[in-house]
């Protein structure tokens, strides 16, 4: 059995050191949130503007880095 949470808190990364989960993923929300403004900003002085997809990564944690 693996056991995954999403975001790194506290009480993840305590489970997570104490063996109880395996892996957390964490949602990157600053960068979205930034992201997200500057494709609006783009959008909103160039309705003509390149829509460009942007990736942004998750943070995954396990025992070993956190």
């Amino acid at each position: 059995l693996v056991v995954v949470c999403q975001e790194l808190t506290g009480e993840t990364k305590s489970a997570l050191l104490d063996g109880v989960i395996d892996l957390v993923i964490a949602t990157p929300t600053k960068e979205i949130a930034r992201e997200t403004i500057k494709q609006f900003q783009s959008v909103f002085n160039d309705l003509h503007a390149d829509r460009a997809e942007t990736r942004l990564p998750a943070d995954l944690f396990i025992s070993e880095n956190v």
